[in-house]
């Protein structure tokens, strides 16, 4: 297997329990935007709530409800369920890696105080709130997001402000 050290990572929502469990202690840089699950939306009915209230705007808004639309019911489901049943918890303490947790200001499915503990779990790593974004930052503010992975991976390496 290819030297993962110089490897920076970017995974968001689901993809934040998919990153910690698989590559987190080899990546050099570890960005989790909008990580699920809050564990005091540990149901179906809850994570569908927060989905409502993230909303179904045409925009990047709703993007989450959006790409669940695009999948086969039954397959929509079953993700959610092992969304839901798997806890990124007791993986975040074994990150090694520098990390990055960005979540949007109004996101009511990544809440700030699931972001601050997620955050507090990991060692060394730093939390960042965008304004006035909803859950999946990387549609909703694609610009602003990458500008800010930029320059946390430009300090790793030195170059950062």
């Amino acid at each position: 297997m290819k030297d993962l050290k110089d490897t920076n990572i970017m995974a968001n929502s689901y993809g934040c329990q998919v990153a910690a469990q698989l590559i987190a202690e080899l990546a050099c840089n570890l960005i989790l935007t909008d990580p699920t699950v809050d564990p005091k939306a540990r149901t179906m009915v809850q994570e569908a709530y927060r989905l409502y209230m993230d909303g179904f705007d045409d925009g990047s808004k709703g993007q989450l409800m959006a790409d669940l639309c695009d999948m086969v019911p039954f397959i929509a489901f079953e993700t959610v369920q092992k969304m839901i049943a798997d806890d990124i918890r007791p993986k975040l303490a074994k990150i090694k890696c520098r990390t990055l947790v960005v979540r949007g200001e109004e996101d009511p499915i990544a809440p700030e105080l699931w972001t601050e503990e997620v955050a507090s779990r990991i060692p060394h790593a730093k939390i960042f709130v965008i304004p006035n974004a909803p859950h999946c930052v990387n549609y909703a503010t694609p610009y602003q997001l990458t500008n800010i992975m930029l320059d946390f991976i430009n300090q790793s390496n030195g170059q950062g402000h």
